[in-house]
């Protein structure tokens, strides 16, 4: 089910920025159409709360995605399964993002 859900968020939800090459997550904003049926739209932002993503990536890809045992800090790819380099790498570039956003916001 975790390997769905994540293949799902990469599929579906990440994008990255044109002009920074920074990875974020859309958000689905679901709007009631005619006869009641749910359309969604995408809204290209991200909001302060995906930041847990990253991390939550990571952890993932650390625990659920470990080819071996015990998991280097970082990982070496030969520890982690394919899909597992995939959220690690994800995780590391949804933090970078974070990190570029706070940067750039005035306190």
């Amino acid at each position: 089910m975790y390997e769905d859900a994540m293949t799902a968020i990469h599929k579906s939800l990440f994008k990255t920025s044109v002009e920074k090459n920074l990875t974020y997550a859309i958000e689905l904003v679901p709007e009631k159409g005619r006869r009641g049926m749910i359309k969604w739209n995408t809204e290209h932002k991200q909001d302060h709360l995906v930041c847990f993503l990253g991390g939550n990536l990571m952890l993932g890809a650390t625990t659920s995605g470990a080819s071996t045992d015990r998991v280097s800090v970082p990982p070496l790819d030969e520890e982690l399964t394919e899909s597992a380099r995939r959220d690690w790498k994800s995780g590391l570039a949804m933090i970078d993002t974070c990190v570029d956003t706070y940067k750039r916001t005035a306190t």
